[in-house]
Formats: C-alpha cells, structure tokens, sequence
C-alpha cells in the first residue's frame, strides 16, 4: 500500500510574498551556510501529518470537509526573524507569526478533528510560523555567521485575512519539496 505525505497550512497573501522576497535576499546576503526555501513553498502550517496511507485520505478529507464553516476568519500578522530550536544550535530560520487567539483556535479545531480519525494531538505548543530557510550543518553555519543574532531583530511587519485552509500532498525531490493542494476548507 502506498504512502501519502499530507500537511495541513495557511497560505500567505500576494502583498506578503511580495515583502518577503526582498527581506529574504537581504538574509541571503548576510547569512551563509543556509538553504533557502523557495516561495512557492511559503506557508504557514497548522498540522504535519507525515506519511499517511493511501486509504486514509477520503477519511480525511471528509474530515477536514466538516470543519467548513466552523471558523471565523481572522488576521494573521507576522513578526520577527527567529531560529528553531535554539539560538546556540540553530536548524531553521524563519519568520514568526505573532500570536493569536482564532489561530490557536483553528490549529485546536483541526487537531481534536483528526484526532477522532486516528491522528495523534500535537504535544508541542503550536508556534505559528514560515520557514525561511534550513541549516544544514549547524557548526558550519555557526562557524560562517559568528554574529548572525543580530538579524533575530530584524521584523517584517505585514498583516493578513485568513478565510481557508488547506490540505497539502507533499512530495519530496531532488530540487526540493513539491507541494501540492489536495482540498481548500474555507471559514
């Protein structure tokens, strides 16, 4: 039986794309020993789901189907450079989103829903944000950016109406990932 790799996100309004593109290049500029993400893969992902069954995804679908409608849209803002996990041992850059009640909410919705089909709740608090790029070799990279914490105040300040979601097909290739939008659920 063949796997699916699924992941549930947000996606980022055109306006936002557009100012993340320059303030992207200008951490190209200044960090070396990072892999930038592409921005046809910019988003904001609410659930990783891995590698599911095949047979599962009509299940979730219709899961994910009967959440329409029981969420209110609400604005997203994001905020500031940060790294994950931590700033001594950095493996991802990305762009935080600033917190948020409705989106705590949804990420809440979408979490006890597919718990009810078999997925597992998410231990970890949710922290909502867009990946930038990924360190590939941590000491290489510390190595090459001895002061690359002063670009963790770097912000970019935009604002955006969320109204869907969606459920995403990831597939995994050489050039980077491909993503692919299965189904929209909107509020």
């Amino acid at each position: 039986m063949e796997n699916i790799r699924l992941f549930i996100a947000i996606d980022i309004d055109k306006d936002g794309i557009d100012k993340i593109i320059p303030f992207q290049k200008k951490l190209y500029e200044n960090l070396k020993e990072v892999r930038w993400t592409k921005q046809d893969t910019w988003h904001i992902t609410l659930k990783f789901l891995g590698e599911v069954k095949n047979s599962m995804l009509n299940k979730i679908i219709s899961t994910l189907e009967d959440l329409k409608g029981k969420f209110s849209p609400f604005t997203l803002e994001l905020d500031k450079i940060d790294v994950f996990p931590d700033i001594r041992a950095p493996r991802v850059v990305f762009l935080d989103v600033k917190e948020s009640p409705e989106l705590k909410n949804l990420v809440e919705l979408i979490d006890n829903n597919l718990f009810k089909i078999g997925f597992p709740k998410e231990k970890r608090s949710f922290r909502g944000h867009l990946t930038l790029g990924r360190i590939k070799d941590t000491k290489k990279f510390l190595q090459a950016n001895k002061d690359y914490q002063k670009i963790l105040n770097l912000t970019l300040e935009h604002k955006f109406n969320v109204n869907e979601f969606y459920l995403y097909r990831s597939e995994l290739k050489k050039e980077g990932p491909q993503y692919t939008k299965l189904l929209g659920v909107r509020s």
